[in-house]
């Protein structure tokens, strides 16, 4: 492979620590990924369709 991104996932969560959560519990432990690359819009820049939420299996459990 060649470039920068193999990959390009858009990952809507309810917070940076839900986010955490997903990158650390579930997309590093794939088999065969070996770097992560993350960037974060501060505002909404166009406003596109809806994205659906994520499952609650990803979300930041109470006490965690």
């Amino acid at each position: 492979m060649s470039g920068d991104a193999d990959y390009q996932l858009r990952v809507p969560v309810e917070s940076l620590a839900a986010f955490e959560d997903f990158l650390r519990f579930k997309l590093a432990k794939i088999k065969g990924i070996a770097q992560v690359t993350t960037s974060f819009a501060l505002r909404p820049v166009v406003k596109k369709q809806r994205c659906r939420s994520i499952p609650a299996r990803y979300k930041r459990r109470p006490g965690s």
